[in-house]
């Protein structure tokens, strides 16, 4: 089973932050992940929610705000809501990455970027897995980036289980699901169709070892190194 640290390792340093996934890479996870929006001068800034209100001492809308604005936010133990060029750079090939696609239009500019990297010869397509629950934005990820895996995150549970994915539309490698909607029937059809089936937010040891027995492939976490070492 994949241990993914989500936003990071938030258990231990605040989500989405330099420091959080500097401790994911070092918990002896397989994968950390991360979320990615594009901020008011067009930046890929790495932040989860649409308002910075939750986790930095300012409010507003992440769209509405310059680089400058966020940059000067405070995001938990005075760190910074870091670009999504600082992170790569930060985790310099050393573990698995799982995009989420928060916002529309990052599909475009994460595909570009990491394309120049692969290029560049800092990282491999392999090392990346791009999720959303925007499927317009995997849809268009994929014109611009043929290579990366892809994921799809849903929040429901559709009457034909894993049927309802469109095949010819979307390339995906997973499906990941809350853990309230995993069941042994969508994880059995999951992997009939060829897909990996993700869990999130696993944080309860025992509720790791039911997801196992349900198949599950893997689960994000926001104590990856609680898992890994157990």
């Amino acid at each position: 089973m994949l241990i993914i640290g989500h936003r990071g390792s938030p258990g231990t340093s605040p989500e989405n932050t330099l420091q959080s996934f500097e401790d994911a890479v070092l918990s002896g996870a397989d994968a950390l992940e991360l979320d990615v929006q594009i901020c008011k001068t067009g930046e890929l800034v790495v932040i989860h929610d649409m308002r910075v209100d939750r986790i930095t001492d300012g409010k507003g809308l992440v769209s509405q705000l310059t680089f400058s604005e966020l940059r000067g936010l405070d995001a938990g133990d005075k760190e910074k809501i870091p670009t999504l060029v600082e992170v790569l750079d930060l985790v310099d090939n050393r573990i698995e990455i799982h995009i989420e696609l928060k916002s529309a239009g990052t599909s475009e500019k994460t595909a570009a970027l990491l394309n120049q990297y692969v290029k560049d010869g800092k990282y491999t397509f392999d090392n990346f897995v791009i999720s959303s629950f925007d499927h317009h934005e995997l849809v268009n990820f994929r014109i611009f980036n043929k290579e990366c895996r892809m994921a799809a995150l849903m929040v429901y549970i559709p009457l034909n289980y894993a049927d309802v994915i469109p095949a010819d539309k979307l390339d995906l490698w997973a499906l990941i699901l809350k853990i309230d909607n995993a069941s042994p029937e969508f994880v059995r059809s999951a992997h009939e169709r060829g897909y990996k089936f993700l869990v999130f937010t696993v944080d309860d040891l025992e509720d790791r070892e039911i997801l196992r027995d349900m198949g599950v492939d893997g689960v994000f976490t926001n104590f990856p190194e609680r898992f890994a070492c157990s």
